[in-house]
């Protein structure tokens, strides 16, 4: 009979994405830019992006919300570039 180890962490770290995941939910912060100026648009990218580090400091060592919050700040990225171009 085999013996599966391990699925305590990989449990803490579901709890935990989860947790951020709900942290997220609805709107997580307010920014604006001028779509017509390239640093106004990295500016809010960036600011967006300090929001979501900003709630993962309490998952800094949990890989599964670290690549959650990597998606998320591309999905955010790839957002603001659109609003930008359609502007």
């Amino acid at each position: 009979m085999s013996k599966i180890t391990g699925l305590g962490e990989l449990t803490k770290q579901l709890d935990a994405a989860a947790r951020l995941v709900k942290s997220l939910d609805g709107e997580i912060g307010t920014f604006a830019f001028d779509p017509r100026d390239q640093a106004s648009v990295e500016r809010a990218i960036q600011a967006v992006e300090a929001i979501i580090d900003g709630k993962l400091v309490p998952y800094v060592d949990n890989p599964l919300v670290a690549h959650f919050a990597s998606r998320l700040k591309e999905r955010y990225r790839d957002e603001i570039e659109l609003r930008a171009q359609t502007r």
